[in-house]
């Protein structure tokens, strides 16, 4: 779904589709993460309508390789869409439980992988993830 505030878009991706394009049950593995086409799709028609800057939610990580376990599988085509748009300015997701933020290689986009704070934080209150280039 998506909706827009104060002129930015929000848009929030469904990765819960395994690798046949089935919607997740109970006994689909965690790590089998994948945006359908007809989402793919619909992702692009939303950023084509955006009129402003775009913020994208996805429980499942888009800024990492697509064999790592926490990766949607098809995420290298889900960048390309956004960086194309030059309309997305961060994508938060989750699912590692580790926060880290990573920039494209175009700079165009940031990714920051949402953890809780006792994952992210040490006891003197500095913050463990370390920013990277995709």
């Amino acid at each position: 779904y998506s909706f827009v505030r104060n002129g930015v878009t929000f848009i929030v991706l469904d990765g819960c589709y395994d690798s046949d394009m089935r919607h997740y049950s109970r006994c689909t593995p965690w790590y089998d993460s994948n945006i359908p086409p007809h989402e793919v799709a619909w992702l692009k028609a939303e950023l084509d309508r955006a009129e402003g800057k775009v913020v994208v939610f996805c429980h499942q990580r888009l800024d990492v390789k697509a064999w790592e376990r926490h990766a949607v599988r098809n995420a290298a085509e889900i960048r390309a869409l956004m960086e194309a748009s030059g309309k997305v300015l961060a994508v938060f997701t989750g699912h590692e439980h580790q926060l880290e933020i990573a920039t494209a290689e175009t700079g165009a986009v940031q990714f920051v992988c949402e953890s809780n704070q006792k994952d992210a934080q040490r006891i003197d209150g500095s913050m463990t993830s370390r920013p990277r280039r995709l």
